[in-house]
């Protein structure tokens, strides 16, 4: 990997971040991002420069999926794009959305609320693999579903989902897919075409290495709704500076009809400076070089013997690995342990996750593997148990 680009992250010279499936690093390129859209804000007429922003992101999204510009909008969250895509949806005749618990918890919220409006969720539990996975959607998948959503990969644990697979089940049947790659983009290439989705959510304060604030959706066919969706505003309209208080015209042939009103500016500068990182280095560069990196830290946790607490095997997952621990509380302890040792990592629930980037080095896993050498002397990592001692355990 090409010393310039970890140059770019000038916290690195001192800790080990472990945490882009939460949030990425300061940059450089943020810093004179923020700086470049301070400076636009004193210009004399800043909401075209503001606009000109907006386009070029766009734009570089585009790139990043392969599609094109008109099939992005772009949202301050996954929810609420999610809550778009719901409202577009007549539930009277498909009423069934069916997701998994491998789902970020916020989006199935989305969905379980649209039974207000007449949906029926159906909740599959989380991967065993994903074999079990694609058995399972395959048996709940019929003609009443309106709606699968499944998620590129298991938030917690990070193992890899059957998108293309599943996608092909529901459109067989009929119901449109919904995916929510938020911790997917950014690590490697995702072709939105050629995944076969109807639509495909993204941010970009986590691997595309920008803020809070900024995400957006992706649809393959916009002008294909069953509905106007019921949240709207000036940037949804076909000439959004009319300014017309009565008028309800979506660009029906844009996916800018799920848009609302006036976008995040400063996390729009800071994606587009994210992004132009990204796709100067490559994806799959990006995506070779973290898999390196998990088959080292894979190497790591097996000689200390943690191999056997991953929630899933490194090659079955993205771009993080999790450790699950007897309880959050223990899980709680060793991630503040690492942060002790200048590591920063991110704990959900009783899991700890390890998320690695391009700008990681072969000496953070050196630095990882000390620390949870350390945590293991301070009886941090729970001890060895047989399986037949676990389940003596469990019972």
């Amino acid at each position: 990997m090409p010393e310039w680009f970890r140059a770019l992250f000038p916290s690195l010279e001192t800790r080990v971040h472990l945490a882009c499936c939460s949030h990425a690093p300061r940059s450089a390129p943020m810093k004179a991002a923020m700086e470049l859209m301070l400076d636009d804000l004193e210009r004399d007429q800043p909401w075209p420069l503001f606009e000109t922003k907006l386009v070029e992101l766009r734009g570089l999204l585009a790139e990043l999926l392969g599609c094109v510009p008109r099939q992005l909008s772009l949202q301050p969250n996954a929810s609420v794009a999610a809550f778009q895509v719901a409202s577009s949806m007549d539930w009277r005749q498909r009423p069934r959305i069916v997701t998994c618990r491998a789902e970020f918890p916020s989006l199935a919220q989305v969905w379980k609320a649209q039974e207000q409006r007449g949906a029926e969720l159906l909740l599959l539990d989380a991967p065993v693999d994903a074999d079990a996975l694609l058995q399972a959607y395959g048996q709940a998948i019929d003609e009443r579903v309106g709606l699968v959503s499944v998620p590129a990969l298991d938030f917690v644990g990070g193992t890899r989902l059957p998108v293309r697979e599943i996608a092909a089940l529901a459109h067989r049947q009929g119901a449109r897919v919904f995916c929510d790659a938020y911790q997917l983009i950014g690590t490697e290439p995702v072709d939105a075409v050629g995944l076969d989705l109807d639509y495909l959510v993204g941010g970009t304060m986590k691997y595309l290495l920008g803020l809070p604030g900024q995400a957006f959706l992706y649809a393959r066919q916009p002008v294909d709704v069953q509905r106007c969706s019921l949240l709207t505003g000036w940037q949804g309209r076909r000439d959004p500076f009319a300014f017309d208080p009565l008028a309800l015209d979506h660009p029906t042939d844009s996916a800018r009809r799920f848009e609302t009103g006036t976008p995040a500016i400063a996390p729009a500068y800071a994606a587009v400076a994210g992004l132009g990182v990204l796709l100067d280095l490559g994806l799959q560069r990006i995506a070779l070089r973290i898999a390196e990196l998990k088959t080292l830290a894979s190497v790591c946790l097996a000689a200390l013997d943690m191999e056997r607490l991953l929630v899933a095997p490194p090659a079955a997952c993205g771009a993080h690995i999790a450790l699950r621990l007897d309880d959050a509380s223990r899980a709680l302890a060793l991630e503040q342990h690492l942060r002790e040792h200048h590591i920063q990592v991110s704990p959900r629930r009783e899991a700890l996750r390890l998320a690695f980037h391009a700008y990681n080095e072969v000496e953070d896993i050196d630095r990882l593997s000390e620390a949870l050498c350390a945590a293991r002397a301070r009886g941090l990592v729970p001890p060895y148990r047989s399986r037949a001692a676990q389940k003596a355990h469990k019972a």
